[in-house]
């Protein structure tokens, strides 16, 4: 890899993370696109990964006060469900069907009518949501545009942290 390649994975990576900090998704989406100019997609999908561990980790760590963990463990299943089968099936796409996968994912989430979206907090809708998140993830690398959409319209009494002391 050459320096300037090094470099502009880099700065990808920092302005991404920012683009994902603002808006709450699209980085991942850019980042991948990215990575896969330069690398074929196993190995683009799995320094993505690492990537999307560290800065998501950190994250939840920030963040584990506010986690509903009923919803969590039910999403969890779902997703090791989904994980399983897909690994079973083992599909490694190709970069275009990636590419095609990361440009209509927008769109197609786009298509369904915003009173049929479904709430994360509906029973069922959680693991509903792991598998679908899990297999969009697993064929184009980025499950967030999915996944967010499950949460637009949840209106939980999340519990909120006590005000700082002085």
């Amino acid at each position: 890899m050459t320096p300037f390649a090094f470099v502009l994975i880099a700065c990808t990576i920092i302005s991404t993370s920012f683009i994902s900090g603002l808006f709450g998704m699209a980085g991942g989406m850019i980042l991948v696109g990215v990575l896969l100019a330069y690398f074929d997609v196993a190995t683009g999908m799995v320094i993505f990964s690492i990537i999307q561990f560290a800065a998501n980790g950190w994250r939840a760590v920030l963040w584990w006060r506010f986690v509903l963990w009923r919803i969590f463990f039910v999403y969890v299943s779902g997703a090791a469900i989904s994980f399983a089968i897909m690994r079973y099936v083992a599909i490694v796409p190709s970069k275009a069907a990636v590419y095609l996968g990361l440009g209509a994912m927008p769109f197609v989430i786009e298509l369904l009518p915003r009173d049929l979206r479904p709430n994360i907090e509906w029973r069922g809708v959680p693991f509903i949501t792991g598998v679908l998140t899990t297999v969009i993830q697993l064929l184009t690398g980025v499950g967030g545009c999915s996944w967010i959409s499950f949460f637009r319209r949840a209106h939980s009494t999340a519990r909120r942290p006590s005000p700082p002391r002085r």
